[in-house]
């Protein structure tokens, strides 16, 4: 084999590489400003959280009327996570028809069983003034309950739903994109509480 193509022979295998200088200046900007991501983040999640509970209350009034009195409570879970409580009323008041709102969220939440039900030794259950206009006794010793299926599970699958998308835009919104990166970053100087 000649020198020259000893030359050639161990010049083919050749590995060029390049590092691009905005990739550095990517990586300074992310490290000028990294203390900043945890304001960032608990921003995020606190905004989507309050968008959340806004929308929440029309989303959740095709399962009842009850949806309306339905409490939430956010509140910090561990170091840099939120949780969402959604109970019955903590205060009764009277609806608009008469009931009892932290009655009528606890039948939403948690169901009521059907059967009959009867009265207690001397005493009767007196009807309203509509139901004996049409046609109904004064006066009843036993009626029959409709079963009501509890609404839970349904409520927290599209409360989680909710969540979800109200945290992916308010992460966009900070500039946290899908891969991970972060984009426009500015600092936030505000303290996270």
């Amino acid at each position: 084999m000649s020198l020259l193509q000893q030359e050639k022979w161990w010049k083919m295998p050749e590995i060029r590489m390049q590092i691009n200088a905005g990739s550095f200046d990517a990586l300074k900007r992310i490290s000028n400003h990294i203390d900043t991501f945890p304001n960032r983040i608990a921003s995020a999640q606190q905004s989507a959280m309050l968008e959340t509970i806004r929308e929440l209350g029309a989303k959740l009034m095709k399962h009842g009327m009850a949806a309306r009195y339905l409490d939430y409570d956010v509140y910090q879970y561990g170091p840099v996570g939120l949780r969402l409580r959604i109970g019955p009323a903590k205060t009764d008041r009277k609806g608009k028809d008469g009931y009892s709102t932290k009655m009528a969220t606890k039948v939403l939440l948690s169901g009521r069983r059907g059967g009959k039900v009867y009265r207690k030794e001397d005493s009767a259950f007196k009807l309203r003034k509509g139901s004996v206009q049409q046609g109904y006794p004064k006066y009843l010793s036993e009626f029959k309950l409709g079963r009501i299926p509890s609404k839970r599970d349904a409520i927290r699958k599209e409360a989680k739903e909710l969540m979800i998308n109200n945290l992916m835009k308010a992460y966009r919104r900070q500039g946290f994109g899908v891969r991970g990166g972060a984009q426009g970053i500015t600092a936030d100087i505000r303290p996270r509480g």
